[in-house]
């Protein structure tokens, strides 16, 4: 893959639903409900997700540059705190 969101297959989205699995699943079912609110709460989450992604990739990036790999897994790759969701506004 050379473009797109995340060409270098580094993102881990899902590193953010890690952080509050009970989240995930009410954010999820607004997705499955189909109903506007929902979808609108579940794209907020999912493009969080995306950012938390990048930043946790980045970190696994620098880790294994620095040959270091083990040493992220030991400390915890999601050690920051995630990005504030936005509500959206109608």
């Amino acid at each position: 893959m050379t473009r797109g969101v995340d060409p270098t297959g580094v993102c881990v989205p899902s590193a953010y639903d890690a952080l509050d699995p009970a989240r995930a699943g009410r954010e999820l079912a607004g997705w499955v409900s189909a109903d506007e609110a929902g979808l609108a709460r579940w794209i907020i989450h999912y493009c969080a997700g995306v950012v938390y992604g990048a930043q946790v990739g980045r970190d696994v990036a620098r880790h294994v540059q620095a040959g270091r790999l083990l040493g992220l897994f030991l400390i915890g790759a999601g050690a920051r705190r995630p990005p504030r969701q936005r509500r959206c506004r109608r």
